[in-house]
């Protein structure tokens, strides 16, 4: 049996969402109409929006924070801040998929991403 998401009990008003919607597999068609339902209702929700693990080609709310297990894909960042953590994946799975990895969390478990000037190559 399907269950149909409803947003009609969900409050009007929070202090923030977190959105988890997107999947890095292809989403059933089944999902995509709660998904849409539960993106309309965010949208309208206006609090802050934290996005964990996005697809690269995320087209769900309009976010104020991603935040990444790891290595992050490529976002655009003009619209919201991206932020990394760490997951603990240990140094040899890197080694093993033929990687070298240094870690650049030190003592931090989150670390801000910076958008990348432009470089000119000379």
């Amino acid at each position: 049996m399907l269950l149909r998401w409803r947003t009609k009990g969900l409050p009007s008003s929070v202090d923030f969402i977190v959105d988890a919607l997107e999947s890095h597999e292809n989403t059933k068609q089944e999902e995509k109409a709660w998904i849409t339902s539960a993106r309309q209702w965010a949208n309208q929700a206006k609090a802050p929006v934290l996005c964990l693990d996005p697809p690269p080609n995320c087209s769900s709310t309009e976010h104020n924070f991603i935040l990444s297990p790891a290595l992050p894909f490529a976002f655009r960042s003009d619209k919201c801040s991206i932020h990394v953590c760490d997951i603990g994946i240990p140094k040899g799975v890197f080694l093993n998929a033929g990687c070298t990895y240094s870690s650049p969390f030190g003592s931090k478990f989150v670390i801000p991403l910076y958008p990348r000037s432009n470089i000119s190559s000379t």
